[in-house]
């Protein structure tokens, strides 16, 4: 019984929070101050387990829902905080054994959230710094390999000995490269100065790529500086070699016609459909006519899932609102609106499935 007691109130507690975030209306009195059961009972519809606790902790002996307050931590608030803490725990850690940086932060940082030591801080701070690392060392080696290759290929249109050394074309040709180099200085320049401040390793990786490929477009001093900044935020010791990962098979798709995907856009296949844009980018006008329409029946279907998906969540049919919202997000996968509710829905399903016991403890 008790165990039942725990999973409803537990189910209730995530689906009004992201009821709250999805945008559906929650009433709540309006309580301030600590130690007030009222507002610990508001922040726990609101799905701020943590602040709830704090406030029932914050009542004392001689406040009249004491009792209240205690049973409500004892059966609602500590068995569902216990629980999810430890999954999470151990989701961190199964994360990071097999590498999954981002997912053992994201795990960790969940962990943090509901968990009082500071112990869990810090291992989230630190698988942060990981994946910070390890995805600037990564993009670091990419960046190295396409300058050299780039630089290889300028050096490639100088006139051979069979040739006059002022050959026009061979000329012609090294001023393009030489623009598609400065384009690719120009452009990493300007990307360095946005991420600087919330991801200066990345920065730097952009920087040092311009400095390659340009002599002079970077000011030496301030690159040292950040390396210094990168390293002693990251707290990186030494220089550490990735290995190289095979490059992924690319799936062609197959060629097709005019009258088999407007077929599919008759039958509102739009997924589909969509699948052959690149096919009608190359087809012209009646390529670009068809793909426009394919475009706006997926965004219009899109937006319907999208609906659907909001129903079915403001009923608590968390499932049918992650099949809907997962649909929409198929069809739409630029729309961050989309896609942000389908996040939000992933996480309270994978919450009340801890909570009701369908997902072990990993």
């Amino acid at each position: 019984m008790m165990q039942k007691i725990v999973v409803m109130c537990g189910c209730l507690l995530l689906l009004a929070a992201c009821a709250h975030q999805g945008g559906m209306h929650a009433t709540s009195s309006q309580v301030v101050g600590k130690g007030s059961y009222a507002r610990a009972e508001r922040d726990f519809r609101q799905g701020k387990l943590m602040e709830a606790r704090q406030q029932l902790l914050a009542i004392g002996k001689s406040n009249p829902d004491y009792d209240k307050a205690q049973a409500m931590l004892r059966t609602t608030i500590e068995p569902a905080r216990q629980r999810l803490l430890r999954y999470h725990r151990n989701k961190a850690k199964k994360e990071a054994r097999r590498r999954a940086w981002f997912a053992a932060w994201q795990a960790w940082d969940e962990a943090a959230s509901l968990s009082e030591k500071t112990s869990d801080r810090q291992q989230a701070d630190a698988m942060l710094r990981r994946l910070r690392s390890e995805r600037m060392l990564m993009l670091d080696k990419q960046r190295k390999m396409e300058d050299q290759q780039l630089m290889r290929w300028l050096k490639a249109y100088t006139p051979g000995t069979s040739f006059d050394a002022n050959d026009r074309i061979f000329a012609l040709l090294r001023q393009q490269h030489q623009a598609v180099l400065d384009a690719r200085v120009e452009q990493s320049l300007k990307l360095a100065r946005r991420m600087q401040k919330k991801s200066p390793e990345i920065a730097l990786v952009l920087l040092e790529s311009a400095a390659r490929l340009q002599e002079g477009s970077v000011d030496e001093q301030s690159l040292e500086a950040l390396r210094r900044q990168v390293r002693q935020e990251l707290k990186l010791k030494r220089q550490r070699h990735v290995k190289r990962m095979a490059k992924p098979r690319s799936k062609k798709t197959p060629s097709v016609s005019l009258v088999s995907i407007e077929k599919l856009v008759q039958s509102r296949q739009w997924a589909q459909a969509m699948k052959y844009r690149r096919q009608l980018r190359r087809m012209g006008d009646q390529g670009a006519a068809l793909l426009a329409r394919i475009e706006q029946g997926a965004a219009d279907a899109a937006a319907k899932l999208y609906a659907r998906g909001r129903e079915a969540f403001a009923n608590e049919r968390i499932d049918d609102a992650v099949r809907f919202w997962d649909q929409a997000v198929t069809l739409a996968p630029d729309n961050e609106e989309y896609l942000d509710a389908l996040m939000r829905a992933l996480k309270v399903q994978e919450r009340l499935q801890v909570i009701r016991g369908q997902k072990g403890q990993l």
